[in-house]
This record gives structure tokens, sequence and C-alpha cells, in this order.
């Protein structure tokens, strides 16, 4: 019957080993203390006070678990253990209450980030300019005026943590009221995003491009009264139809008709041939229908010509103009007979 492990025959006991702070035998994997000193590598000294008495040391008021159940209680002192396996993050505080990583999170962040706080004990400390349990509050109106007006919210709204919230008695909408049916808009402001965007044309850079945010191409666009109607001409003379709007977040939404609307393609050369063809053509036609028309007057003359001609009478007796060259006189005076 073997009564006691290999690993803890003699030869294989490391006194006073580093890993057990040079104050215990290490054997069969852990540290056996040294009289005078405790702890799992041997590193409290007995003489500061017992094992129970720094033992109570790691307990909260109030509690009966030492550090929290989430850490060691080492010479009276909590050793904090990582909030996670794979995770550098660690439990904090004395007797490590505190989760300085379950704070509330603003636009994906702890506590929206180092520029607006951080997580202390599971409660978000907020940054100047920043409230709310995640930090997601602006204390500053700044972001709300309206350039046009500078007036907060354009007196159309209310600014709420650095945001405007429009009345929604009126039509005014955008991040700072100042956008509705009849007001100028943002057109023109938006014409060169929509062209680089969609159609990869335009004059901004890749990386201007880049900053275009929330625009996408649609078959056809929506017919809604809180939709802003734009339209711009390209450098190809097509036009492209788009829409724009305002989310629950202020943000600008902007919907792209897919298919432009480009004028046909002029052939300069076929109009021009055309052109010289057409009047070549009704010249050639009023020639013909000038030919055609003297040819039936002509033939109409000569009908009646020939008919004329036809109906004339000449007398087969003397000529009409003929004159003989002797003449007879009588004198009525004269008595005597005549032969």
């Amino acid at each position: 019957m073997i009564c006691e492990c290999e690993c803890e025959k003699p030869k294989y006991e490391k006194k006073n080993y580093a890993l057990c702070n040079n104050s215990g035998t290490y054997e069969c994997g852990a540290c056996t203390c040294n009289e005078g000193h405790y702890g799992k590598y041997c590193e409290c000294d007995g003489s500061d006070a017992s094992d129970e008495e720094a033992l109570a040391k790691c307990i909260r008021p109030n509690s009966t678990t030492a550090c929290s159940g989430r850490g060691d209680c080492v010479c009276g002192i909590c050793d904090c253990f990582p909030r996670t396996t794979s995770s550098n993050e660690t439990y904090s505080g004395d007797f490590c209450e505190c989760d300085d990583y379950s704070c509330d999170y603003y636009n994906g962040k702890l506590c929206g980030g180092e520029e607006r706080g951080h997580c202390e004990c599971g409660l978000c400390k907020c940054n100047e300019g920043f409230k709310n349990s995640d930090c997601g509050c602006a204390t500053s109106n700044d972001s709300c005026i309206a350039l046009s007006t500078e007036l907060i919210c354009n007196g159309q709204g209310h600014c709420d943590c650095g945001t405007c919230k429009c009345f929604e008695t009126t039509l005014y909408r955008g991040p700072t009221c100042e956008e509705c049916p009849t007001c100028p808009g943002k057109c023109n402001e938006t014409k060169a995003c929509v062209q680089c965007s969609i159609f990869q044309t335009g004059q901004l850079t890749v990386e201007e491009c880049g900053k275009c945010q929330n625009i996408v191409n649609v078959k056809e666009l929506r017919d809604d009264e809180n939709l802003k109607h734009c339209r711009l001409v390209d450098e190809d003379d097509c036009i492209v139809f788009y829409t724009y709007e305002y989310n629950n977040k202020s943000e600008l939404l902007i919907e792209v008709k897919e298919k432009k609307s480009c004028p046909t393609s002029v052939n300069v050369i076929a109009i021009v041939v055309g052109v010289i063809v057409g009047i070549v053509a009704v010249g050639l036609a009023l020639l013909l229908i000038w030919k055609l028309i003297t040819t039936i007057q002509d033939h109409r003359e000569l009908a009646k010509f020939e008919n004329e001609r036809n109906k004339a009478q000449w007398n087969a007796g003397e000529n009409p103009i003929y004159k003989p060259c002797t003449t007879v006189f009588k004198n009525p005076q004269y008595v005597g007979g005549y032969n």
C-alpha cells in the first residue's frame, strides 16, 4: 500500500524555494511555509497577525465573503481576479467590490469614451461638460445654435443634451430646426456628396467623399411631404433627382434615384446631311411640279388652238382685199344709151 506520493519524497523537495518567497518548501506543486509565514506563496509574515485576523481584513462590513468573492485575501489585502479568464480587466476596490467595466455605454463606448467620462466602481464619472448615467448628455447648447438666426434651435425647438428637439406642431426639422418645406434647404450643400457617393463623379477627393454618410440609391423616390426634393445637372448634362430628410436623431438621410435623366445624343453630321438632302429634295419636288404645271398648260393651249383652227370658215370667192385694175364710172346726166 502506497502511503505517500512520489513527489513527497525528500529528494524532490526544494527548501526555501524562490517561488515560496524563500520562506517555505516547494513540493508537489505547492509551498509548505516555514514557521512564522503563511499564504499561498508564504508571502505573509505571521508575526504581524494571525491568518484569521488577516482574513478578517478582507471582508467588507455587513458581509461574510472575503474579497466579495472576486479575489484572494493575501496578507490581509485583496488580490482581485480578472473579470474574465481572457481579459486584462480586473475588479477593483479594497474588497474587489468594484467593477470598472460595467457602466452604461454611449455610442458604443463605455461612458461615451475617454473624452466624455470614465467608469468607476460601476458608475460613470463624467468629464466637465457632460452628464447622465452614460455621460451622453452635453450640457452646452453650442451645437444647437442655428447659424442663420443665432437662436437656439432656430426658435423652433428646444436643446436637449446638445441636440435640438424640434416642436411637433411646426414643420421645421433638421439638426438646428432650420429646415422646412419652403426653406432654401441643403440641396446645394449635398450635390457634391451625391455625385461622388452614388456615381463616383464630381470634384470631391476619395478622402472627402469618405466623409459623406447616409446616402443610398433607390429605383424610385418616395412621395412624402416631409421629404425635400432636389435636382442637379452633372457634367454630362444629365439630371439627377434625389431627396433628403432628417431622422429622429437629426441625421441627414439622402435617397438618390439610381437612373439619371439624360438628353439623347445628337449626331450633328447626320442632321446637317439631312437638312441638305431635305433642301435638295424640296427643290427637285418644286421643279417637277413647275414642269408638270407648264406641260399641262402647254397641252391645253395646243388643244385650244387646234380646236379653233378646225372651226375656222374661209370664203372660196374673190379675195376680199383684191382690187381689179379697171373701174367703171356712170354719169347720171348722160342721156345717151349705154352699150
